[in-house]
C-alpha cells in the first residue's frame, strides 16, 4: 500500500524553501509543482511531486540563472 505525504502549503513552503505567497503566485500563474484541493478547498501538495519538482530544476552551474518567482 502507497502511503503517500501530502503537506499544507506551509509544510511545502519549508520543505522546498519557498515561501507560501510564492507557491500561492505558483497556483494562480499555473507554474511550479503540482498540487490538489483535498476536501474541496484545501491545498495540498504530494511529497513525491515536490522532490520531481525540484529535481527538474537543477542547475549544472552557478552562471546559469533560475527564476523563482
Amino acid at each position: 500500500m502507497n502511503h503517500e505525504r501530502y503537506l499544507t502549503p506551509k509544510q511545502t513552503a519549508e520543505y522546498i524553501g519557498s515561501s507560501t505567497s510564492t507557491l500561492a503566485k505558483w497556483r494562480m500563474r499555473g507554474t511550479g509543482p503540482k498540487y490538489t484541493r483535498a476536501l474541496g478547498r484545501a491545498v495540498r501538495y504530494r511529497q513525491s511531486d515536490l522532490d520531481a519538482y525540484m529535481a527538474s530544476h537543477l542547475v549544472p552551474s552557478t552562471f546559469e540563472q533560475v527564476d523563482n518567482d
